[in-house]
């Protein structure tokens, strides 16, 4: 099963809040306001476009968090933006202070992120046509050896 990072807000708040910490003093906040990007994909209804502003329960979420945590640690959060999901991955990989939210936990981007929680239960199924008898796979290793062309969004899970 494939599961959404959980960004639940007591967990959200307590983990930046840790992360506020190393600001110390008030001097130290004053002097150390960092920055965050809050990027997502669009992905309803967690995230999505509502005329040219970013909605969505877990947008809501993120936001009133990155709130309270700027009150109490100084830090400063660029409004959520929304982007295609291969520029999202990148700008989480390549560049600092970029809070990724809601990206799939799996194996091969586990070393990658600072995982908080799940968000949101997902599970990702196969579908084929009702007629097509000849395909019988059970799992994804014989997806992978059965020659089926299955599409996918790039750099997805």
């Amino acid at each position: 099963m494939i599961r959404f990072v959980d960004f639940s807000k007591a967990l959200f708040v307590g983990a930046l809040l840790l992360c506020g910490a190393t600001f110390g003093s008030d001097r130290a906040r004053a002097e150390n306001k960092a920055s965050f990007k809050l990027v997502a994909p669009e992905f309803a209804p967690l995230q999505f476009k509502q005329g040219d502003a970013p909605a969505g329960y877990v947008v809501d979420l993120i936001e009133q968090a990155a709130s309270v945590v700027a009150d109490k640690t100084g830090a400063r959060f660029e409004p959520t933006r929304l982007y295609p999901w291969s520029r999202a991955m990148k700008m989480a990989k390549a560049e600092p202070n970029v809070l990724f939210f809601s990206i799939s936990r799996t194996p091969g981007r586990e070393d990658s992120f600072i995982w908080l929680n799940e968000i949101s239960p997902y599970e990702v199924y196969f579908f084929k046509l009702a007629k097509r008898q000849d395909i019988t796979v059970t799992d994804l290793d014989q997806l992978k050896a059965s020659g089926h062309v299955v599409g996918l969004q790039r750099e997805s899970n």
